[in-house]
C-alpha cells in the first residue's frame, strides 16, 4: 500500500515521507551516476515498510534498479534503524533467462 504524503515510512520512523523521498532520490542519483531520477514506484519501494516478494513491471522500467538500489538503501541508508535492521543480510535476485544472466 503506497504511503500518503506526510506518512511515516515505518512504525518508528521520525522523518516524513517527503524527506525520505529526497534522501532516496539523492542515493539513487549517486548510485547511477547522477542526472537520473528514480521512477515514483522505485521511490515508493524504498520508503515502504516492507519490500514486495515479487515485482512485475514492463521491460525497461527499472526493475533491477528498483530492487537492488531499494534494498541497498533500506539496508544501509534508511533513516529508520528498525527498517535497516529488518532487511535481510542477503538479496536473492532471480533472472528468468540465461541470456539475461550473461548480460550482467
Amino acid at each position: 500500500m503506497p504511503l500518503k504524503n506526510g506518512e511515516r515510512a515505518s512504525r518508528t520512523s521520525t522523518k516524513p515521507r517527503s524527506e525520505i523521498i529526497t534522501e532516496y532520490s539523492d542515493f539513487f542519483a549517486k548510485a547511477v551516476g547522477g542526472g537520473y531520477k528514480p521512477y515514483p514506484y522505485q521511490t515508493r519501494l524504498a520508503g515502504e515498510a516492507e519490500m514486495p516478494k515479487i515485482l512485475k513491471a514492463p521491460t525497461g522500467a527499472g526493475k533491477t534498479e528498483a530492487v537492488i538500489l531499494g534494498w541497498l538503501y533500506r539496508k544501509f541508508e534508511h533513516p529508520d534503524a528498525a527498517v535497516r535492521e529488518s532487511e535481510p543480510r542477503r538479496l536473492v535476485y532471480c533472472l528468468p533467462m540465461r541470456t539475461l544472466v550473461e548480460q550482467i
